[in-house]
């Protein structure tokens, strides 16, 4: 790639791109090359230094330069253009009508154009042929040999550049126009094709209904390949062409943009603009008569409001989704809104209520082709099962995500259905292969919220294997990347997992610190989860502490809120500590009761490394019995 001074790539700043400087050339090197320009019709050395002295070593410059004065016939009284823009105009004002014509018409069609397209688009010029050969003969254009079809560039994009910018407005328009409908008569069975530059030329001209309709097809395509930037551009430019619209048809094209748009916004963790997107246009709806657009704005509405932790507004916004839905029979928004409450009744804590939800979404969606849509309800009932401890049923819904995810093609589904993966494998033990599917995630992640979710996941794999140092790195990395938008439920969970990594590493006052945190998040948002996920932590740092009386407190209200819920794999785990605990008080009583009650716990979800943390502290506690006692084994079995 090359790019010239002033202008900043998006991709300059990359790792992994290598940065060479093109410097101008010396007086030598730009003597030489004029020189090769010039070819046949040497020029005085007077000339070729004014032309050297002028150019100051750019070689563009210097070829133009000297094609201006050859075309020119002679070098004397000449006046030299200051910049390489006045250069190029004044030898484009040298051509004759029809090539300056058919120069212009080519600029509007871009760097590069058929010659089938470019004679469909000046079929007005006269002597076609002669311009084009003229064009050829003074270098603007070139032949290229090597193409499917026979077809024209620029000589350089500079050339382009100018030569577009020496159109009348209203002309550019007009070509524009003709190009667009040249393209639509050309490539009439197969528009998808053409969609990009459909939509750049029909955006350059008045028909804003013919751009709206390119624009907005142009980034469903690209939302099919995850490319949601691209998405957001095309959108972008939709809503301003949109709102050119007759007012009979304006509400409903904004209202459709904008959904859309705020789909691909979500992508990249966008919410707040998303929210204030949603929120500008919400008056539209008064003029809708499409009860099917009102039901899918509320769903993104109630969805922006999910990303942002306002559990209260996406419920609010999810059932008056499903209201409408229902009212006109909108099976799938009617399956979206569900899910949409299934992964609220996640972050709340409710995970019986969300696999409701997410079961009914999975029943209406199966009827429709929105498999994206399928493969979401799968991914968030999933979720919910993994939170309540059935992780069987857990990996079966993710696994079906997964399969719609590769057979759509679709990276996204693909992802969350690996790191759900990973956090699955890690939390039952297998910490080994949780790590890899969670950095498996990571590094396919097609967009900034499914890097999120993956560095979560992954600084849990690395908790569950006890290397502090990897959780920090990966958590810590992930609540900075939710600063923008203030999820609490997700911080809270995220925040809790970096308190259990501190404490891991030794340094149990910032543990404490962040657990505290966690909890004031957990209790404002109302979030029972993850108030009986910052109590657990609060309980074994003050067990490290050696604060006795307050690991009992802590430990109990965590047992409460997670028996609440129900959040089995949790209430096995906290019995476990509560069965620690009550062995360093020496109440061996309660310490074997707790120790049955989380060994049942882990036996029925089939978690074999607690289970072998119950079978150790079993044996420490069988040891410290009486012989005689020992003798008559009268606690639960294993």
């Amino acid at each position: 790639m090359t790019y010239r001074p002033g202008f900043h790539p998006p991709w300059m700043d990359k790792s992994y791109v290598t940065h060479l400087t093109l410097r101008r050339l010396n007086m030598a090197h730009s003597l030489s090359l004029i020189e090769d320009v010039a070819a046949q019709r040497p020029l005085s050395s007077t000339v070729m230094q004014r032309i050297a002295t002028r150019a100051e070593g750019h070689p563009l410059f210097l070829e133009a330069l000297t094609r201006m004065l050859l075309e020119r016939g002679s070098a004397a009284g000449i006046s030299v253009p200051d910049t390489i823009q006045e250069v190029l105009m004044a030898r484009i004002d040298g051509l004759s009508a029809p090539a300056r014509r058919l120069l212009q018409t080519a600029a509007v069609l871009g760097r590069t154009a058929s010659l089938e397209l470019l004679q469909q688009v000046a079929q007005g010029i006269r002597d076609f042929a002669q311009a084009l050969q003229e064009l050829k003969r003074l270098e603007f254009l070139y032949e290229q040999t090597m193409a499917a079809e026979p077809s024209y560039a620029f000589r350089h994009g500079l050339i382009q550049d100018v030569t577009y910018q020496s159109l009348l407005q209203s002309h550019r328009e007009t070509i524009h126009t003709a190009v667009g409908q040249a393209l639509e008569t050309r490539y009439a069975d197969r528009l998808a094709t053409v969609y990009d530059r459909l939509a750049y030329h029909y955006a350059r001209t008045p028909d804003a209904a013919k751009a709206v309709q390119y624009l907005t097809r142009l980034a469903e395509r690209a939302v099919n390949g995850s490319a949601h930037v691209e998405a957001v551009e095309a959108l972008q430019e939709a809503r301003r062409h949109a709102e050119r619209l007759s007012a009979d048809t304006r509400d409903q094209h904004l209202v459709h943009v904008v959904i859309h748009l705020v789909h691909s916004l979500h992508f990249l963790s966008r919410f707040p603009e998303s929210l204030t997107l949603l929120l500008q246009y919400q008056h539209c709806l008064a003029q809708l008569q499409v009860s099917s657009l009102i039901g899918v704005y509320h769903l993104q509405l109630g969805v922006t409001y999910s990303m942002l932790g306002e559990h209260t507004q996406a419920v609010q916004q999810a059932q008056r989704a499903l209201e409408v839905a229902t009212e006109c029979g909108d099976e799938i928004t009617m399956g979206r809104a569900h899910y949409l409450w299934a992964l609220e009744a996640y972050w709340a804590g409710q995970p019986q209520q969300g696999i409701a939800h997410g079961q009914q979404a999975v029943a209406l969606l199966q009827r429709s082709e929105r498999r994206w849509s399928l493969g979401m309800a799968y991914i968030y009932l999933g979720v919910n099962y993994v939170l309540q401890g059935d992780f069987a049923l857990a990996l079966e819904a993710v696994q079906q995500a997964r399969t719609l995810g590769e057979v759509l093609e679709d990276v996204s589904l693909q992802n969350h259905a690996t790191w759900i993966v990973g956090w699955v494998q890690a939390t039952c033990g297998d910490w080994q292969a949780g790590i890899a599917a969670c950095e498996q995630a990571l590094e396919r992640s097609p967009a900034p919220l499914n890097t999120l979710f993956a560095l979560c996941a992954l600084g849990h794999a690395y908790l569950e294997k006890e290397d502090p140092e990897q959780a920090i790195l990966h958590l810590t990395q992930a609540i900075e990347q939710t600063q923008h938008f203030h999820h609490q439920p997700l911080q809270t969970w995220m925040t809790t997992l970096l308190a259990e990594a501190y404490l891991l590493q030794g340094d149990s006052l910032r543990a404490q610190s962040l657990a505290r945190q966690a909890l004031d998040m957990a209790t404002t948002s109302h979030n029972l989860w993850g108030i009986g996920l910052a109590q657990h932590a609060l309980g074994r740092i003050a067990r490290a502490r050696g604060a006795l009386l307050e690991v009992a407190t802590h430990l109990t209200e965590a047992l409460h809120a997670f028996t609440a819920m129900p959040a089995h794999l949790k209430v096995a785990q906290v019995q476990l500590d509560l069965a620690h605990l009550a062995q360093a008080q020496g109440d061996l009583p309660a310490a074997r009761q707790h120790l049955h009650a989380a060994q049942t716990g882990f036996t029925a979800l089939h978690v074999p490394l607690y289970l072998e943390r119950t079978r150790q502290l079993a044996s420490r506690l069988d040891m410290a019995r009486p012989r005689a006692a020992r003798a008559l084994r009268c606690d639960p079995p294993d």
